[in-house]
């Protein structure tokens, strides 16, 4: 109802504020979804899950998930969803749930089919990968940019598209692809100078293999002092995240 929203965006004014003022909040909150705001349940759900201005509390949470769920909240199914699967219920039994608010287009149970079934090595998983692109979901473009590089039909060309895109929303991995791509002249120009700060931004974030692929251009490129320095830095980092 009207007064039940009200307290809703009364509470997350005070969730706005820094730092968030919860002891405020949280009562506006449970009351609106006790008046039948599924918003602010699905929200009051997350402040017990994480602990936020209340001790956690995995039954609160999941309370409040599941009042979210029956008001219609898609985000409060699929983490209903999600604590199922990490509570050990057989993802064979969730899948039809998954695939159910997947096909009401919820962008997050597109990612997790994906997931599932490329661990399974099924090719469901090129299905929900093309599915989520459309969404720009950086994960997809990073896996079909994989299949279209590594997979029986090689397209480099599509191959740098999907990791630029991914690269573009910061997905490190998705750097390291790029940087050795442009290494190499793969579907682009060769350009040494790209291809150091892809694999420079995929070393920050702690992807091993662009530390050691960065020393190794550090070195072979312009060799000075701070590249020498440079090169020993990420060969010693690479060495101890391995």
């Amino acid at each position: 109802n009207a007064n039940a929203e009200e307290l809703y965006q009364q509470a997350q004014g005070y969730l706005k504020q820094e730092p968030p003022a919860y002891q405020q909040a949280l009562p506006l909150l449970e009351t609106a979804a006790q008046n039948g705001c599924a918003d602010a349940a699905h929200l009051l759900a997350h402040c017990y899950m994480r602990g936020l201005g209340v001790e956690a509390d995995a039954a609160a949470s999941q309370h409040w998930l599941q009042t979210a769920s029956a008001q219609g909240h898609i985000g409060a199914s699929y983490n209903l969803l999600l604590m199922r699967e990490k509570n050990g219920e057989p993802m064979n039994e969730l899948l039809p749930q998954y695939t159910d608010l997947a096909e009401l287009d919820y962008l997050p149970a597109k990612v997790r089919l994906m997931h599932h079934y490329a661990a399974d090595k099924s090719p469901q998983a090129l299905f929900w990968a093309r599915r989520a692109v459309t969404q720009n979901h950086p994960h997809a473009q990073y896996y079909l940019a994989q299949h279209h590089q590594f997979g029986p039909t090689a397209d480099l060309a599509a191959a740098h598209e999907l990791y630029k895109k991914a690269a573009e929303q910061n997905l490190p991995a998705a750097h390291w692809r790029l940087g050795n791509q442009y290494q190499y002249g793969q579907a682009t120009e060769r350009n040494i100078d790209k291809a150091i700060e892809h694999l420079h931004k995929a070393a920050e974030r702690g992807v091993v293999p662009a530390q050691t692929t960065l020393a190794n251009l550090l070195l072979k490129t312009k060799n000075t002092d701070t590249n020498g320095r440079s090169a020993v830095f990420w060969y010693e980092h690479a060495a101890r995240e391995h």
